[in-house]
C-alpha cells in the first residue's frame, strides 16, 4: 500500500510536470503561428510589390526609379531569408516543446500502469487470502461436522 502511496506522489509530480511542458508547448506553437503569419504577410507584400513593379514597368520607368523598386526588392529578400530562417527556428523550438510535452505524458502514463498493476497484485492478494479464510473455515466447519 505504501508503494502505491508513493506512486500516486510521483503521478502526481509527472501531471504538474506535463501541464508545464504543455504550457510550454502551447508558448512555442503560438510563437511559431506568429511566425508563419509574418513570413506570409511578408511574401504577400513582396508579391503585390512586384505586380506594382511589374505595372509601373510597362507605363515606363526611368532608370533610377527601376534602380530604387529593384532594391527595396532586394532588401524584401534578406528580410524573407531572415523571417524563414526564425520560422524554421520557432518550427523547431514547437516540435521540441511537443516532443517534451509527449515524453511527460508517456511517463505520468508509465507510473499510472504501474499503480494499477500494484492495485491489482494487491487486490488478487487479498482475494488468496480471503479465499484461503474461506477454505480453512470450510475445512474446519468439516472437521467439527466429522467429529459429531
Amino acid at each position: 500500500m505504501a508503494n502505491i502511496k508513493q506512486l500516486e506522489m510521483i503521478v502526481k509530480l509527472r501531471e504538474e510536470a506535463e501541464t508545464k511542458a504543455a504550457q510550454l508547448m502551447e508558448q512555442a506553437h503560438q510563437a511559431f503561428a506568429d511566425q508563419e503569419q509574418q513570413l506570409n504577410t511578408l511574401r504577400r507584400y513582396r508579391n503585390d510589390y512586384l505586380q506594382k513593379l511589374t505595372q509601373q514597368g510597362g507605363e515606363g520607368l526611368s532608370g533610377q526609379s527601376f534602380t530604387q523598386y529593384q532594391q527595396f526588392v532586394m532588401r524584401l529578400d534578406e528580410a524573407l531569408g531572415r523571417a524563414e530562417q526564425s520560422t524554421n527556428i520557432a518550427r523547431q523550438v514547437y516540435q521540441q516543446r511537443r516532443q517534451g510535452w509527449l515524453d511527460a505524458r508517456a511517463e505520468k502514463r508509465a507510473i499510472e500502469v504501474l499503480i494499477e498493476r500494484e492495485q491489482a497484485q494487491q487486490v488478487a492478494l487479498q482475494n488468496r487470502r480471503e479465499q484461503h479464510q474461506l477454505d480453512e473455515f470450510a475445512s474446519r466447519s468439516f472437521i467439527r461436522r466429522s467429529s459429531h
